[in-house]
């Protein structure tokens, strides 16, 4: 008897299997997918005469992004402000001038991080002969002893499209192809990067 019951359950649970894979309401089974959260990447492009990383020309000076921290350098006249931060392995300074409508605006962006560089590759570090290739309007417009690097520095701008370089000058009279770039400088197309009230080639200044 106990037999024959058993023969009777397993020939019901044949039936009913075969019942739930033939009938449109077929349980299905749950699948468990997993959740993937994407880590918002900060943009590490310098693009000329507009920004470098988050940072945009015309953004609000007085509010810069949380990610920068505090400045650690700053020096300022008649609503002309430049500010320096830790960034990435390097400084980034933020040229700011008062506007009509109240805040500070960005007028020109400065960095010395190797992390930073434009489409095409240029960065600090990177040789004048790649800066060349791709800003092939550069014009040489400042010769000075920087207070930053402590050495000679020649200031190459592309006016036209707002980015320009500082280079290092070496000991010859003449700038080689293989002098290698300090810093990168986004400011306004069309006005040179020297020509502010608190120029660029004087910050930071010598302490």
């Amino acid at each position: 008897m106990e037999s024959l019951l058993r023969s009777a359950l397993k020939v019901g649970a044949f039936c009913f299997l075969l019942f739930a894979f033939a009938s449109d309401s077929a349980p299905v089974l749950a699948s468990h997918a997993k959740k993937t959260h994407r880590r918002r990447t900060v943009s590490r492009t310098i693009t000329p005469g507009k920004s470098v990383g988050e940072i945009k020309l015309g953004s609000n000076g007085d509010l810069p992004p949380k990610s920068l921290g505090a400045s650690v350098n700053s020096e300022g006249a008649a609503g002309h402000i430049w500010e320096t931060f830790k960034w990435n392995r390097g400084a980034l300074d933020l040229y700011s001038v008062l506007a009509a409508d109240g805040p500070h605006r960005v007028r020109q962006i400065r960095t010395t991080s190797a992390l930073l560089h434009t489409r095409g590759g240029v960065a600090a570090g990177k040789p004048l002969s790649l800066i060349r290739r791709q800003f092939p309007h550069l014009t040489r417009i400042a010769t000075y002893v920087s207070s930053r690097f402590k050495k000679r520095t020649v200031l190459y701008d592309d006016v036209k499209h707002g980015i320009a370089f500082e280079v290092a000058r070496g000991r010859g009279r003449h700038v080689n192809s293989a002098n290698r770039c300090l810093s990168i400088l986004v400011h306004t197309p069309g006005k040179r990067a020297d020509q502010q009230v608190l120029s660029p080639v004087n910050y930071p200044p010598k302490q």
